[in-house]
């Protein structure tokens, strides 16, 4: 089978260079006009990053990844113009959050006042008619499942193989595979060093392409494959001496230079790219076309890593320059850092839309309101509700409703999550699937043991999905759903299975 971007991509990349410029014209007017959308060149200087012009690489004689412009490290040049663009600010690891994602704390609001039911005037989200040709059901592969260490290329093909088709057999029509867990690699890049993951030792090749066979694997069985990437994340450590020296945060790190080297920023005890920066938006985004300028995936799928932190003191000399460049009308940190999220998401779909078929989507947690309460919006400055109901963010989203009927909050439950989300304004263009937590099977849920007694819990949830008309599901993750460690996994696929198989009848 040829997957969606095969044909002829040549001749449509030709053609999709004459189509962006309509688009960014189209996009730039309805931004304005419509939804104010916030994109890439909003937030940096007009002669630095325009990712969406040129999609470029631009490196010192030192191989240092740079913007165009020399005058654009502080990265808030020209972002006195996002005051007029923003749209709905306020106005007054675990090594994934997918891996083991953090239980609500008790001062924690999911929804604030608003129940499911309240519309805030208008009417439940009717379903998306656009890209109805996507995936239904899917799974996620995770980095630490796709570890290759110590495999030939043989061992390698085996193992993707059999993944593949255990996802056949689970009804899914799609994979979502890590390929950029920690500003590394799972494909031949020129921006991102080899994952250890891959070959044993970060920036080392091991002889093969892994996700070109994914491609080929994926395809040869009907599924789509769409490239899961973390943006943000770049280590667990903090020392850089333990990156490859092609690392592109151990080159800002160590090349001298002070403006790059908060490019890279601690937290957490680990190290992130500083999202503020316009060469680190414009580094993810060239990563993000060099995927699909080699790689016929049907999707970019990225992970919800935005901010790693509240802590003020993270991006503070940013924010300050900023203040100081703009102050009149000065964003708060939040509205500020939201835009900064907002610019690398938009920045994304404007790329991912040059390629034909090519769709993007993201997988943020649980928590969301209309009152701007959540976690997401105000934890990680992911502005959900806004990407949800306007066009030029997401083609899809999916939340990780990773609870089930009888956990001890009642606003985490799933059926109440379920209808929270579904009651959220959605643009017809923007699917909604379900992220389902398989890893949960046989635990404990704070307090609650029904993922330890019941076997029908997946099911459950996908049925209910399925039936309140969610676009599909995802699975959380290849391990967990493939268990045969004890009858009550084994019980929960058959059931999932047996449901899905009666959906897609």
């Amino acid at each position: 089978m040829i997957g969606k971007t095969g044909l002829k991509r040549s001749v449509f990349i030709l053609l999709a260079t004459l189509t962006a410029v309509v688009y960014s014209l189209a996009a730039l007017a309805c931004s304005v006009l419509v939804t104010k959308r916030i994109s890439v060149s909003d937030i940096s200087s007009s002669d630095s990053v325009n990712v969406l012009q040129t999609g470029t690489v631009t490196s010192s004689s030192d191989g240092v990844y740079k913007s165009a412009s020399s005058d654009t490290a502080s990265g808030i040049s020209d972002i006195s113009s996002l005051e007029g663009l923003i749209s709905d600010v306020s106005s007054t690891e675990s090594t994934s959050s997918k891996e083991t994602q953090s239980e609500p704390t008790d001062n924690e609001t999911v929804s604030s006042d608003n129940s499911p039911s309240d519309t805030g005037g208008g009417s439940v989200t009717p379903p998306a008619t656009e890209n109805d040709d996507l995936f239904t059901n899917a799974i996620w592969i995770s980095f630490y499942e796709l570890n290759f260490k110590n495999m030939n290329q043989t061992e390698f093909k085996n193992k993707v193989n059999t993944m593949f088709d255990n996802a056949v057999a689970l009804k899914c029509d799609a994979v979502f595979v890590h390929v950029r867990p920690y500003a590394d690699a799972f494909y031949r890049s020129s921006l991102f060093p080899m994952s250890s993951y891959v070959s044993g030792t970060q920036g080392v090749d091991p002889g093969y392409d892994p996700l070109k066979y994914m491609v080929t694997a994926a395809h040869d069985r009907g599924l789509e494959i769409h490239a899961w990437i973390n943006p943000y994340r770049i280590a667990k450590s903090t020392d850089p001496s333990l990156l490859a020296d092609s690392n592109m945060a151990k080159k800002w790190l160590t090349d001298g230079n002070p403006d790059t080297n908060r490019n890279v920023l601690e937290a957490g005890g680990g190290l992130y790219y500083n999202p503020t920066k316009p060469e680190v938006r414009k580094l993810i985004i060239d990563g993000v076309r060099e995927i699909l300028d080699n790689y016929d995936v049907d999707g970019i799928h990225m992970d919800d890593y935005f901010y790693p932190t509240t802590d003020a003191s993270f991006d503070q000399p940013e924010y300050d320059a900023y203040k100081a460049a703009s102050p009149n009308n000065t964003l708060s940190r939040g509205d500020w850092r939201r835009a900064n999220v907002s610019a690398l998401v938009s920045g994304i779909y404007s790329v991912v839309k040059q390629y034909n078929g090519v769709v993007f989507g993201i997988s943020p947690s649980y928590s969301i309101s209309r009152d701007k309460t959540d976690s997401n919006y105000n934890n990680q400055y992911a502005d959900l509700t806004m990407w949800m109901k306007s066009d030029g963010y997401i083609d899809y989203i999916t939340p990780q409703l990773y609870f089930g009927y009888d956990y001890p909050k009642a606003k985490c439950r799933f059926d109440y999550l379920l209808d929270l989300w579904l009651s959220i304004p959605r643009s017809n263009s923007v699917k909604l699937y379900i992220g389902l937590a398989a890893y949960k099977i046989g635990t404990s849920d704070n307090g609650s043991n029904e993922w330890q007694t019941v076997n029908d819990i997946l099911s459950r949830q996908a049925k209910e999905s399925y039936d309140k008309g969610c676009d599909g599901i995802c699975i959380f993750s290849y391990s967990y759903i493939t268990s045969n460690q004890n009858e009550l996994f084994i019980k929960q696929r058959e059931n999932l299975i047996s449901m899905l198989d009666q959906i897609k009848k």
